[in-house]
């Protein structure tokens, strides 16, 4: 254990209660035992706290942050400041990892000498356990591949919980707070700051869907995490013009979304001026996006370009079939 550099990894923690044992075991037991384990304890109303301190007790590896309510965001920030880690690992506290996951993924990263190394996630639904890719899939690859790949949506993803990263990456970065997604701001900034990465499909990382969750709540009108990705994708455009248009489609997901939301919405009329400047940002660029994506690495669907298509040209016949599909869904 003394050759392996130290991981720090930070989990932070709020009414996790029901799931909080599962997820420090499954570190605990990790193959790759040189671990800094944070919990970030964000004032949790139930026994989060009194879990940790118990776990804290029971091996040193193992600190505990009390701390004010301030989100995840902080949470994770305060993880940060607090670590001593050469490597930086992330989970949420409603997840779980495979034994080998961290050995895997410093294995990889290692051979590789890559800043960044990405493992294989299994979604779990109930009982369900299925693996985002059922093939083995394993790329090296630099930044600009990168910047496609945690944007090809079925490969790496945008969240921070299923990589290793070098510490150095986070020395400017950390996680804006009051921000809807602010993993995935935080995943495109280390990108961008990194030289190289490793991507294993190996399942590794459990993620736990569950209902409710912010991450799955659809009925959130977020105006603002469309507009600063966006942002993001005309900042990279002319340095990595051949990620650019993957992040675009993501980031028109995104749109669309948030466009359905208002929709459904109760103040529908107060996000008119929104659904019209998102209607000329895809009229302008979805066909930049379906002209610069490859079909082997991100298959936008028939689907999919024909809602830009509706959205971009003709919005009422957009609004009447979307309506359509909710009534038929309801039924």
């Amino acid at each position: 254990m003394s050759n392996q550099p130290l991981i720090s990894v930070i989990v932070p923690i709020y009414k996790a209660e029901k799931y909080l044992s599962v997820c420090v075991e499954s570190i605990l037991k990790q193959t790759y035992r040189n671990l800094e384990i944070i919990l970030v304890d964000d004032a949790s109303p139930d026994m989060c706290p009194q879990i940790c301190d118990e776990y804290a007790a029971n091996d040193d590896r193992i600190i505990v942050i009390h701390k004010d309510n301030g989100g995840v965001a902080e949470a994770r920030n305060a993880g940060l400041r607090a670590a001593r880690g050469e490597l930086i690992g992330f989970v949420d506290a409603d997840d779980w990892l495979a034994p080998e996951m961290y050995a895997i993924l410093y294995d990889n990263m290692l051979k590789e000498d890559a800043d960044i190394s990405a493992g294989g996630i299994i979604d779990c639904t109930g009982n369900q356990r299925i693996a985002r890719l059922k093939d083995h899939f394993y790329l090296a690859g630099n930044t600009e591949e990168g910047l496609i790949y945690i944007n090809a949506i079925k490969y790496m993803g945008r969240s921070v919980w299923d990589k290793l990263y070098r510490r150095e990456l986070f020395d400017d970065v950390s996680f804006p707070p009051n921000f809807y997604v602010e993993d995935m701001a935080v995943t495109y900034a280390v990108f961008v700051k990194s030289k190289k990465f490793v991507f294993d499909s190996t399942p590794c990382y459990y993620y736990r869907h569950l209902e409710g969750s912010r991450s799955k709540n659809s009925e959130i009108v977020d105006v603002e995490t469309p507009k600063y990705f966006y942002n993001k994708y005309y900042g990279v455009r002319a340095q990595y013009p051949k990620a650019a248009p993957y992040m675009l489609f993501v980031n028109f997901l995104s749109y669309m979304r948030v466009y359905e939301a208002s929709l459904r919405s109760r103040d529908s009329e107060k996000y008119k001026n929104y659904r019209k400047s998102t209607r000329e940002i895809i009229r302008n660029n979805w066909k930049y996006i379906v002209d610069g994506v490859s079909d082997q690495i991100l298959k936008i669907s028939f689907s999919q370009k024909l809602q830009f298509i509706l959205l971009a040209y003709f919005p009422l016949l957009f609004h009447a079939v979307y309506r359509l599909y909710r009534f038929t869904k309801a039924r």
